[in-house]
């Protein structure tokens, strides 16, 4: 009625509230999505929606949804695969996770996270920030979301083959016992950038901060640095209409 796309989301947990094999989740997950899609049809024939599904399996110790497993990565690909199949836009949610501490674990589960949703077919539904099932959010694990989103997006970039023919050129110049510091290449595309310099990655060994401790300073960096774009009067009515 108010022309807004629905995003269909059914959330079957295997275990829980959906049969506990990865193929019962994700049949469930397609029949939910199904049958949404069919009343959206029936209100709006050919009306424009997401298929979306946010399947996990059930932390059988704790009695959790598992946000960070890796089965659920396998649930929610193939998902998207069914979405291309029927030829509708997928969402599927990426960036929530198990872990509550910005650590060693919750690197793990954000990294196969982005990268299974940004090398498939997923239209949207990147979350940046989350942390313990979602349920939290944390500006230090957003910055740090931003390096891995660009390391999977320069990851899919791929290898530009541009500068095959100069680079047979520069090794034929340079020959054996030479370097490359000087060479053109290496000016040109240490100012174009073909190499990606994440703010939160250590490079430089142990003479580096913790990476949360650095992500902390970029925060606060930022938002020290930040004005709104948004003219006073209308923060000022925003304000006045969230009180």
């Amino acid at each position: 009625e108010h022309n807004m796309v629905p995003v269909l989301s059914p959330c079957p947990m295997a275990g829980a509230t959906a049969q506990f094999s990865i193929i019962g989740t994700v049949l469930q997950t397609i029949v939910e999505n199904l049958f949404f899609a069919t009343v959206v049809y029936a209100l709006r024939p050919g009306y424009p929606m997401l298929w979306g599904g946010a399947s996990a399996g059930l932390d059988v110790q704790g009695g959790d949804v598992c946000y960070g497993g890796i089965e659920r990565r396998l649930m929610l690909l193939a998902n998207i695969d069914m979405a291309v199949f029927y030829g509708i836009p997928a969402n599927s949610p990426a960036g929530s996770l198990d872990s509550c501490l910005i650590d060693c674990q919750a690197g793990a589960e954000k990294t196969w996270t982005y990268f299974t949703r940004l090398l498939s077919h997923a239209a949207s539904g990147l979350v940046l920030g989350a942390v313990t099932n979602g349920k939290a959010m944390s500006a230090e694990q957003l910055v740090i979301d931003v390096d891995i989103i660009k390391n999977v997006m320069r990851f899919a970039a791929g290898i530009e083959t541009d500068h095959l023919a100069q680079a047979i050129k520069e090794i034929k110049e340079v020959g054996a016992g030479g370097n490359f510091m000087e060479a053109p290449t290496t000016m040109e595309l240490l100012r174009e950038g073909e190499y990606l310099y994440p703010t939160t990655f250590n490079r430089d060994g142990t003479d580096a901060s913790p990476m949360l401790e650095r992500a902390h300073n970029e925060v606060e960096s930022l938002l020290s640095n930040w004005r709104s774009p948004v003219p006073e009067n209308i923060q000022g009515e925003l304000e006045r209409l969230l009180n």
